[in-house]
């Protein structure tokens, strides 16, 4: 029962987000507040996707945190750009790691 909880917690969790982030600009002055409060929601979600070994989700949140933190555009780019080359260097250092061979 737990487990079905928290798979539908999660499958909400982002269309949520996404419906909140259109709806953010019609906050008036409140979008700073609001488009924290989703920064921040995400940040959570990638935490505890990460402590559940599902990287997947953990990089749907992190590019959630990116999209709406209070940061410039330009940063923002730079920020994703350098997310993803950190992501790709350890995926390289791991396929490349010598592996023992068995002695026959």
């Amino acid at each position: 029962m737990l487990e079905k909880t928290t798979s539908i917690l999660k499958w909400a969790a982002i269309p949520a987000l996404i419906v909140v982030a259109l709806l953010s600009c019609l906050a008036g002055r409140y979008e700073a507040a609001m488009n924290s409060t989703i920064c921040l929601s995400a940040a959570v979600l990638v935490q505890r996707a990460a402590w559940l070994r599902e990287y997947g989700w953990a990089a749907v949140c992190v590019a959630a945190v990116v999209v709406f933190s209070p940061l410039f555009l330009v940063t923002k780019i730079f920020l994703l750009m350098g997310i993803t080359c950190i992501a790709a260097c350890l995926m390289i250092v791991s396929a490349l790691r010598p592996q023992p061979v068995a002695i026959l």
